[in-house]
């Protein structure tokens, strides 16, 4: 364990799902948003922990990293707001 591939598949999934959370926390009060902030931060987290793993086409991670990269700025957006703590 440790050294499987992942599926390109199984990480947008995972983005999606952060993505999903950060939806949520933008359109909650700062202190009903800290779960779904913190949610997504461990999906990515999670993404970027997995990164040298992670198979698939070309095209596919060029996607991923694309999520990915939108995730970290919208994280980062949201963290600006006060709503890490």
């Amino acid at each position: 364990m440790g050294n499987e591939l992942i599926s390109v598949d199984a990480v947008l999934t995972m983005l999606t799902t952060a993505s999903w959370h950060l939806d949520r926390a933008a359109s909650r009060s700062a202190e009903e948003a800290r779960f779904d902030l913190q949610a997504a931060r461990v999906s990515y987290d999670e993404v970027v922990r997995l990164l040298p793993r992670i198979h698939g086409e070309p095209e596919q991670i060029q996607r991923m990293r694309a999520r990915l990269e939108e995730l970290e700025s919208r994280l980062t957006a949201l963290d600006g707001h006060g709503l890490d703590n």
